[in-house]
C-alpha cells in the first residue's frame, strides 16, 4: 500500500488538491481516474485496496477504468502529469505497454475491427449480387463516359 500512497500523495502535490476528498467536480475524478490508473499499472494491488486508499470502493476503480482514463488521457496537461508519474515511478525510463494502450482502447480497436469486417461482408454481398450486363458495363466506365451513358439513358427512358 506505500506505493499507492506514494502515488496518491504525488497526485495531490502535484494538483494541489486531496484526490480523497468526496467532491466530483472534473479536477476531482481526473485526478482520481489517474490514481487509479498508476496503482493498477505499478502496485499490483486488488481495486479494493487501490480504492481504499482515496476513501471509495472497487467500483468506482472499475468505472474509471472503463468510463474515465481514456478520455482524461487525452487531455494534454492530465498526459503530462500521467507521463512524468510513470517516470517518477518507473526511474529506468520504460513506461509499461499499458500506458500507452490502454484496455479500453484494445476493446474500441476491436469493436471497430469487427464493424469494418461487417462493412466488407456487406459490400461484397452487395457485388456479387446478379447485375444485368449492362450494369457491369456501366460500373467499370470511366466518369466522362459514365455521363454519355446517363444522358442517354434518360433520353431512352422519356421516349418509353
Amino acid at each position: 500500500m506505500k506505493k499507492a500512497e506514494f502515488i496518491k500523495k504525488y497526485l495531490d502535490k502535484r494538483l494541489g488538491i486531496d484526490i480523497s476528498d468526496k467532491k466530483r467536480n472534473n479536477e476531482y475524478v481526473f485526478a482520481r481516474a489517474l490514481y487509479f490508473k498508476l496503482s493498477g499499472m505499478y502496485t499490483g494491488l486488488s481495486l479494493a485496496k487501490q480504492a481504499s486508499v482515496v476513501n471509495r470502493d472497487h467500483s468506482t476503480a472499475i468505472h474509471n477504468n472503463n468510463n474515465v482514463v481514456d478520455y482524461v488521457l487525452t487531455i494534454p496537461l492530465y498526459k503530462k502529469i500521467f507521463n512524468e508519474a510513470c517516470e517518477v515511478l518507473d526511474p529506468m525510463g520504460e513506461m509499461p505497454e499499458d500506458a500507452i494502450i490502454t484496455e479500453n482502447n484494445k476493446r474500441i480497436e476491436q469493436t471497430i475491427s469487427d464493424l469494418v469486417a461487417c462493412v466488407r461482408k456487406k459490400q461484397q454481398k452487395i457485388l456479387d449480387m446478379e447485375l444485368e450486363p449492362h450494369e457491369r458495363a456501366y460500373r467499370e466506365l470511366p466518369a466522362d463516359k459514365r455521363v454519355i451513358f446517363r444522358e442517354r439513358a434518360e433520353a431512352i427512358l422519356k421516349m418509353i
